[in-house]
C-alpha cells in the first residue's frame, strides 16, 4: 500500500496540472541484497523489499517524465556512510539502461541492463528480413 501512495505522488507531482514543471528527477529504491541464510531475510523480502526492482522498472515505464529509476542493492553489513555514497553515486549517473544496481562490500558497483522488449523483438525481426530464407 506504501508503494502506491509513492507511485501516486509522483504521478501527481510529475503530472501536466504542475505550473512548472520540475527537473526529470531520479528515483532509486535502495535495499539490502537478498541473503536467505541471514536472520530475518524472509520477512525482509516479504514486507516489500523483494519488489523494489520490479517496482523501479513498473514506474519508469509508467512515468517517463523521471530520468532515472534504479533498484540499489546495498550490503545487509554497510555503514551509513556506505550507502550515502552508493546513493550519491546513482545519483550522478544518467543511462535510464541502468535499472537494477548492486554494491559490494568493497563498494564495487555492478549493474544489470534492460532493455525494452519492443526494442529486442524489433531488432530480431530486422535481423530475419536481413537473412535468406532457407526453407
Amino acid at each position: 500500500e506504501a508503494l502506491l501512495c509513492v507511485a501516486r505522488a509522483l504521478r501527481s507531482w510529475l503530472g501536466e496540472g504542475c505550473a512548472e514543471p520540475p527537473a526529470r528527477p531520479t528515483l532509486l529504491c535502495v535495499r539490502y541484497t537478498a541473503d536467505t541464510a541471514a536472520p530475518g531475510a524472509l520477512e525482509y523480502e516479504a514486507s516489500g523489499a523483494g519488489l523494489a526492482s520490479a517496482l523501479c522498472k513498473a514506474l519508469a515505464a509508467e512515468l517517463p517524465s523521471l530520468a532515472r529509476a534504479a533498484a540499489v542493492h546495498v550490503p545487509r553489513a554497510s555503514t551509513t556512510e556506505a550507502i550515502g555514497s552508493a546513493v550519491a553515486a546513482e545519483a550522478r549517473v544518467s543511462c535510464a539502461l541502468d535499472m537494477d544496481v548492486a554494491y559490494d562490500e568493497a563498494g564495487e558497483r555492478r549493474v544489470q541492463r534492460y532493455r525494452t522488449a519492443g526494442a529486442t523483438l524489433q531488432s530480431a525481426a530486422a535481423r530475419e528480413e536481413q537473412e535468406p530464407d532457407t526453407r
